[in-house]
């Protein structure tokens, strides 16, 4: 049971990481796209 917690709480690590990381990006996106106009 133990090591199914530790496997979730990695797992929420990663997911919370990978949305910064696409949250960042988007706005990087929208930073560029403004720049356009």
């Amino acid at each position: 049971i133990d090591e199914e917690l530790v496997n979730l709480i990695r797992f929420q690590n990663a997911y919370t990481a990978a949305s910064r990381v696409i949250s960042t990006v988007d706005e990087m996106m929208q930073s560029l796209l403004g720049m356009k106009r």
